[in-house]
């Protein structure tokens, strides 16, 4: 199977004065990313993914295990052997189911990937209900390698009051 692969991202700003002849000028500016992966294994490339709709229950931890567990659109076992992007919006993906009101923590837990996170017990967050963000690192390392049973496991930490769905991109490398 073939993976390609468009991350795609725009923040656009503009404000307008109020001059002292009326209108002002307008300031516009733009922090843009458009980066393609194609399929392969080295830098600026993937050939795994999976995207995700999951909950966790109120107070508990949904621990993702990213070596051999998780299951492609086709069925198959996706094995991450390096992660290059990760996204996780703390919502579900139709606006018309219930909003979630908690909060999302990533990281922690037993065998954590650190790739991303820093320091002996990192975390990410809180990400408040509707927050989001979105990592991505193309080069050949990406954020690491994962191990099985070593450095596999990535945790979404929900705080406690409700059971929270949120969504999970999660794009990598086979080798």
């Amino acid at each position: 199977m073939t993976l390609s692969v468009k991350l795609d991202f725009a923040l656009t700003v503009a404000q307008a004065a109020a001059g002292n002849f009326g209108d002002g000028p307008i300031y516009r500016a733009q922090l843009a990313v458009l980066k393609m992966f194609g399929n392969g294994v080295g830098a600026d490339q993937v050939d795994k993914f999976v995207m995700l709709e999951r909950q966790v229950a109120s107070a508990t931890n949904d621990d993702i295990d990213l070596s051999g567990v998780l299951t492609g659109v086709m069925g198959e076992t996706v094995t991450f052997a390096r992660i290059i992007a990760v996204a996780l919006v703390n919502a579900p993906k139709l606006d018309s189911a219930a909003r979630n009101t908690t909060n999302l923590t990533v990281g922690g837990g037993s065998n954590p990937f650190l790739g991303f996170l820093g320091g002996t017990t990192p975390t990410l967050g809180p990400f408040r209900p509707g927050a989001g963000v979105v990592l991505w690192a193309p080069d050949s390392t990406g954020f690491g390698a994962v191990t099985n049973a070593s450095n596999d496991i990535l945790r979404i930490a929900n705080s406690s009051g409700a059971a929270a769905t949120y969504q999970l991109g999660i794009i990598g490398r086979s080798a």
